[in-house]
């Protein structure tokens, strides 16, 4: 297990690597004016600070937990499919040959990641065991009314659902947005799937609420 570290850490130990590029969802931003070699340079002195400090380095020697988070952040890295649950959590699954363990990037405070290698069927336990919106949705039932997608636009969604509960699931693939689905608990027309980018809206039964997560997070059974 890693030690919690901070976002120009986790990209000077990239860049200590030869790695430049950026970390899927958690991508540099730039001041304005301010090329990318400086953006890079100004991120690698004050994350080597970072990475001494939360004791990655042992004066200018990498510890072994800096070899662990390096290649946890290499194999994040290396796949082309990863997925961000709600603001805190970032997973890149299926990254081992038999297609059952994850990277999974957990932000603990405003710049402050930590980062695990875990099956991926460990996230979709601990989701459904303590998500607020994935509390008792065996309770909930299908409204056959709306278990087809309809168009639903997004403020009215908002002004609607916004107060509920929710689970948002944005999934990038080879750096582009593919899909962005909140699931939502409702006590008139049960579990509902809203789709951000199709601005569209419907009901989902548990197993399907709970299939749509096995999907995403591309778990094997």
């Amino acid at each position: 297990m890693t030690k919690p570290l901070t976002k120009a850490g986790l990209y000077a130990l990239m860049l200590m690597n030869d790695n430049s590029n950026d970390i899927p969802f958690l991508p540099l931003e730039a001041e304005a004016g301010e090329s990318r070699k400086e953006l890079l340079t100004r991120t690698l002195e004050q994350g080597y600070e970072d990475l001494k400090e939360a004791g990655y380095l042992n004066g200018a020697d990498p510890t072994e937990a800096f070899v662990t988070l390096g290649y946890c952040l290499s194999e994040y890295s290396r796949v082309t499919y990863h997925i961000q649950i709600d603001d805190d959590l970032f997973c890149a699954p299926q990254v081992d040959a038999p297609k059952r363990m994850c990277v999974l990037i957990s932000k603990t405070s405003e710049d402050t990641y930590h980062v695990e290698y875990v099956p991926t069927i460990i996230v979709l336990a601990l989701l459904i065991g303590r998500h607020e919106a994935l509390q008792g949705i065996d309770g909930y039932m299908k409204n056959y009314l709306r278990s087809h997608w309809s168009i639903y636009a997004y403020m009215r969604f908002f002004t609607y659902y916004g107060d509920k509960p929710a689970l948002r699931l944005q999934t990038e693939q080879l750096g582009y947005i593919i899909q962005d689905h909140i699931l939502v608990k409702s006590d008139q027309s049960g579990l509902l799937a809203y789709d951000v980018m199709g601005e569209r809206l419907r009901s989902l039964s548990s197993e399907e609420f709970k299939a749509e997560l096995v999907q995403q997070l591309k778990v094997v059974l």
